[in-house]
């Protein structure tokens, strides 16, 4: 049933995040479309724990300084990674942890500083909501 179906994605994608430490299987992973895809694919889940193994292995793939660049420029994976750091949510509090320390790798690379900040996306948003989210009077302006 459904709960057998994503205790089996949850295990799959806490193995992918553990995979994803080691920087050549970043490389390799991120090269792969259709993995890229499942995974950002799970970074949108309803569930909790898949958006969290899907975004912590999204960060492990950011580390990886090949892969910066690219993960940037793809629009899906750009669009999964600021959609949960920006969810404010108390559930979503690791995933957003991992999204924001995922984009924070993207800044590594000094051709995406620019981009990042110039963002109309929210990626920028993302970072000055996090920044600020222990102050409930900054909150009220963000």
């Amino acid at each position: 049933g459904a709960d057998n179906d994503r205790e089996v994605r949850s295990a799959a994608l806490t193995a992918s995040w553990s995979l994803a430490e080691e920087k050549t299987n970043a490389r390799s992973m991120w090269s792969d479309t259709k993995w890229r895809s499942a995974l950002v694919d799970a970074a949108h889940s309803e569930d909790n724990s898949t958006q969290e193994f899907a975004t912590a292995t999204l960060w492990n793939l950011a580390t990886a300084s090949t892969n910066r660049v690219s993960m940037w420029e793809d629009a899906p994976t750009r669009e999964a990674l600021v959609a949960r750091a920006t969810d404010e949510r108390q559930m979503a509090k690791k995933p957003r942890v991992f999204a924001l320390a995922a984009l924070q790798e993207l800044t590594i690379a000094p051709s995406n500083r620019g981009a990042i900040w110039a963002s109309s996306d929210g990626a920028r948003s993302a970072f000055f909501q996090a920044a600020l989210a222990e102050d409930p009077k900054a909150r009220a302006f963000g």
